[in-house]
């Protein structure tokens, strides 16, 4: 009995490796009549790209503070039909951007941030929008910020946390 059963496990063996294994990436075979086949082609490109922000601004005076660049590095991949936009927001703003004392939380000073030379005087300002089609290129995809205090009336040591948010929609 034991021989009949190995026998049989062995021609099922046998017969399993005459079938022909259909792995992926197969070729596909065009037999008579037929005279043509199709392929398909594919290419999976996910969305890639690096925004570059200021590290800091540090005030020595109330002298406006340039060459702040906000950018969208050149060569990068956003879906068809999508827009990267950076925003800002700061910790103490209200109704204007504000720097509080770290000495005395009830004072702060204020200042301003212009996007070229146009105000932003929004929290979660928009200060960067790239559109899929520009951000490959490279074109447009960057914004000035100035930065500017206003005149102080009391001494401290004035401080503010900027956020710096990317969407992709």
């Amino acid at each position: 009995m034991k021989k009949a059963i190995s026998l049989t496990l062995a021609l099922v063996l046998l017969c399993a490796l005459a079938v022909p294994a259909m792995a992926a990436g197969a070729n596909t075979a065009i037999s008579s009549p037929a005279t043509s086949g199709v392929m398909d082609i594919t290419f999976d490109v996910a969305s890639t790209y690096e925004v570059s922000i200021p590290d800091d601004v540090a005030f020595s005076d109330t002298t406006e503070v340039t060459g702040n660049i906000v950018s969208l590095n050149s060569g990068a991949l956003i879906d068809f039909g999508e827009t990267l936009t950076v925003t800002i927001s700061s910790l103490n703003f209200e109704t204007t951007y504000r720097m509080k004392d770290n000495d005395n939380a009830s004072n702060y000073l204020s200042y301003t941030i212009k996007k070229g030379d146009t105000a932003v005087s929004t929290n979660n300002a928009e200060i960067l929008s790239v559109a899929a089609a520009d951000a490959y290129a490279g074109s447009s995809n960057s914004a000035e910020l100035k930065f500017q205090a206003a005149q102080p009336t009391i001494s401290g040591d004035y401080a503010d946390i900027l956020t710096f948010t990317v969407a992709v929609a």
